[in-house]
């Protein structure tokens, strides 16, 4: 009789442990991957990578793409799980190929983003927006005034755990208009195309 009140109990021990971790698997709601942050959360990027500056102008001898590189960090809010307004600030240095110099600026972009699978192991999204060029340096003696273009961006959310993960962003922003300075004389205006594509981190809140 003990013998089999014995067994029933170690029975009855091995049944409600197995419920316990049953119902502690059932209730276990993971957060939501760093590849979108979740509904009202914050994402920060941040990125480098490859810059190509097309340049063009009907009255300037400048119409050919050079290299170049860029930094950015960008600060997403998620207003649902699919959908994110991106804002970022970049550094895209890149040269001119008139033997003069560089010509450094720095985007500020605001862009609407929609992420089509944000659970997913591998995230993608897209974004339009508009992106206002800063100069931060010209080539000698010419002077390239600020400017704005739309933006158009696609892009991989590789998430690692649920507060971190990996990007892969690349960017295009077409022809913002600059108007050119030399010796302080307007000479003409120049339309730069910059495209960029990058690699960086992300960290959810």
């Amino acid at each position: 009789m003990l013998k089999k009140a014995s067994i029933a109990l170690v029975l009855a021990s091995l049944v409600s442990t197995t419920a316990l971790a049953d119902g502690a698997h059932s209730s276990y709601v993971p957060s939501v991957p760093s590849s979108s942050g979740g509904e009202d959360h914050l994402v920060l990027k941040l990125r480098g990578g490859y810059l190509d500056t097309k340049f063009k102008s009907n009255n300037l001898n400048i119409s050919k793409s050079k290299s170049g590189y860029t930094a950015e960090a960008a600060l997403s809010y998620f207003f649902t799980d699919n959908i994110a307004l991106e804002g970022s600030v970049a550094f895209n240095s890149s040269k001119t190929g008139q033997g003069a110099g560089k010509l450094n600026m720095i985007p500020v972009s605001l862009l609407a983003q929609y992420h089509f699978m944000p659970e997913a192991s591998v995230s993608p999204y897209v974004g339009v927006g508009y992106s206002y060029e800063f100069i931060n340096k010209s080539p000698k003696f010419i002077k390239f005034e600020n400017a704005g273009a739309i933006i158009g961006q696609v892009g991989l959310d590789i998430p690692y755990n649920d507060t971190m993960g990996f990007n892969i962003d690349a960017k295009y922003a077409y022809q913002a208009r600059h108007k050119v300075k030399f010796h302080g004389v307007k000479v003409g205006t120049v339309k730069t195309s910059p495209a960029t594509i990058s690699a960086g981190v992300i960290f959810a809140f």
